[in-house]
């Protein structure tokens, strides 16, 4: 809910959409970079069987 209070506050100071939208992106990247270190922590928490060696 902060990121929508932050999107608020910006538009009534600007006045204009380009600081929402860099909010907006802001946060769909930090929201997209938290699932995959989720992922990768879940994934390392699984032993993979010999026949699939990881790649790094």
């Amino acid at each position: 809910m902060n990121i929508l209070i932050e999107i608020e506050q910006n538009l009534v100071k600007s006045g204009g959409l380009f600081e929402a939208e860099q909010i907006i992106l802001k946060g769909v990247l930090e929201l997209g970079q938290a699932i995959m270190q989720n992922f990768f922590n879940d994934f390392d928490r699984y032993n993979l069987p010999l026949e699939y060696p990881l790649v790094e």
